[in-house]
């Protein structure tokens, strides 16, 4: 189990060569006052099929979502509604939040692969 970090750039997780996965597990309670992020960090190199998913199960009552940046800045467009992605070569932080923006003791499980 890893769990991610809070705030854009922390967590990272490397590269994730051809052929490689990996997942996380966590949660999203509140910090102080504000719900919180858990963010990660990866990088996939050319040559694979990058694909940052919630796995089978991994995202009860469709609580979560989550949000791909380039750079922590720039959002990619990926098709699933927040459940699942394909940003192709580069390097990326996904943030996984709640969908309604409370707190969420469920555990959610994020598959990235290449």
């Amino acid at each position: 189990m890893i769990t991610g970090g809070h705030g854009c750039g922390t967590n990272n997780r490397g590269t994730l060569q051809p052929g490689q996965s990996f997942s996380s597990q966590g949660n999203v309670p509140l910090q102080g006052d504000v719900v919180a992020e858990e963010w990660y960090q990866v990088t996939f190199p050319s040559g694979g099929t990058p694909h940052i998913r919630f796995s089978a199960g991994g995202n009860p009552g469709d609580v979560y979502r989550f949000d791909v940046l380039s750079g922590c800045a720039v959002p990619i467009s990926c098709l699933g509604g927040g459940m699942a992605c394909f940003p192709g070569a580069g390097t990326f932080e996904i943030g996984v939040t709640t969908v309604s923006g409370s707190p969420s003791c469920s555990l959610y499980q994020l598959e990235m692969s290449n």
